[in-house]
């Protein structure tokens, strides 16, 4: 069998939280914010930044990407 790879472009099927997660471990990220529903559906939130100005200018940041479809 050949060598697996993983894809890394944008898709519409959804991807398993530990792949995700694991998948940002490759990456010297400074700053992370988590965001996340569990199974219950209670709403997760954590972040390597205290400040909440901070937190949502990225988020905002991102959503102009996602929306834009530019995000890399």
């Amino acid at each position: 069998m050949g060598e697996v790879i993983k894809f890394t472009g944008v898709t519409r099927i959804p991807c398993d939280a530990p792949g995700v997660l694991d998948g940002a471990k490759e990456f010297d990220l400074d700053t992370v914010i988590v965001l996340g529903r569990t199974q219950d559906g209670d709403l997760y939130f954590d972040s390597t930044t205290p400040d909440g100005g901070d937190v949502l200018w990225l988020m905002r940041l991102i959503e102009k990407h996602l929306i834009s479809g530019a995000i890399p």
